[in-house]
């Protein structure tokens, strides 16, 4: 279960859910869950105490095509998401093909 990190109606990254965990997973590796049923109050409930949880690492990577730096967000011991943030760190930078996809979607 893919859980968009929305910023005034625009997707910034997505957060891999674990159903069968009831967690999230480590950036990059999705999980795969068959026979898993999801209950989207529940990931709902766990993910809004994730984000309470989570935390800024204190390191950036920066990333040439967008001319940005990518912030990696931390949940106990796994990164989650990445934020990106524009080369001078005035404005959040939006995954525009995300925030369609959301908005075809779900919202």
């Amino acid at each position: 279960v893919d859980v968009p990190l929305m910023y005034h109606g625009l997707a910034l990254d997505r957060v891999h859910y674990d159903p069968g965990l009831r967690a999230p997973s480590p950036k990059g590796r999705p999980a795969r869950a068959w026979g898993v049923r999801v209950d989207a109050g529940e990931v709902k409930a766990v993910m809004e105490s994730v984000l309470k949880e989570v935390r800024v690492i204190d390191a950036v990577e920066y990333r040439e095509p967008e001319a940005a730096w990518a912030v990696p967000l931390a949940w106990r011991n796994i990164i989650i998401a990445h934020i990106k943030v524009s080369h001078d760190g005035s404005e959040l930078i939006p995954d525009y093909g995300l925030t369609e996809e959301v908005r075809r979607y779900v919202i």
